[in-house]
């Protein structure tokens, strides 16, 4: 008798809600009875002084959930993109400054976006499966970059422009560090060889005109004309 009362109040207060809250919102019922149909404007909820501070919408991508703050502005979205899921944090001004969201080769990224709202800092991997990590200036323009690959890893910095300036990381015979111009050409780089180190020297324009490397039995030197011509080496 008691299941019996408990089924006949629960299907007073299911029909009450439906009657009160959903109807006035635009939501039709279908034959399955927990189901329901968003309408095209989505479905909005409010607190007891009547302000939105929830919503459902839907897209091409599915559904999503929006919640707001107390002056209306949204503060987080979760839902779905045409790549899978995306999380979405906004500061009270309604500025997004951060998110979570599935990449589009499958990967998981995350983004953090400065007050202003310029990228700062990009966490994610490529197509390789290879982890990336991108850092930008206030500007949201990027200065450096931390990257993974068959050798290892390597961090690279670019300048204001863009260009990349400097790179440390390492090869197959150890470590690696290149150094490049302002326009982005390469002008010197000290790396690990099979014997020791090498040593690589170069004009602006990206020409070798100095070569250092130690080998099976001592070491060479060798200095180059703008043309590529070698001029001088050591042993001869």
């Amino acid at each position: 008798m008691g299941l019996l009362i408990s089924v006949i109040v629960l299907n007073f207060l299911l029909t009450w809600f439906w009657v009160k809250v959903l109807s006035k919102q635009g939501v039709k019922s279908v034959e399955v009875g927990n189901q329901i149909i968003i309408p095209k404007e989505g479905l909005k909820f409010v607190n007891i002084d009547g302000k939105v501070v929830g919503a459902i919408v839907t897209d091409e991508n599915g559904g999503s959930f929006i919640s707001y703050n107390n002056q209306g502005k949204v503060v987080n979205r979760i839902g779905s993109i045409k790549s899978g899921g995306i999380l979405e944090i906004y500061n009270n001004e309604g500025m997004q400054v951060g998110g979570i969201l599935a990449g589009e080769h499958g990967e998981g990224v995350m983004l953090i976006r400065n007050k202003s709202d310029k990228m700062s800092l990009a966490i994610g991997s490529n197509e390789n499966g290879d982890a990336i990590l991108n850092i930008s200036n206030s500007q949201g323009n990027p200065v450096a970059c931390i990257t993974t690959d068959e050798n290892g890893g390597s961090v690279v910095f670019l300048n204001n422009q863009g260009k990349c300036v400097s790179r440390v990381g390492a090869n197959e015979a150890g470590g690696i560090l290149s150094i490049l111009n302002k326009q982005g050409q390469p002008i010197g780089a000290m790396a690990a060889g099979e014997y020791g180190v090498m040593l690589s020297i170069h004009n602006n324009q990206g020409e070798l005109v100095g070569f250092m490397v130690a080998d099976e039995n001592s070491g060479s030197l060798s200095i180059f004309n703008n043309q590529g011509e070698s001029i001088w080496s050591v042993p001869s």
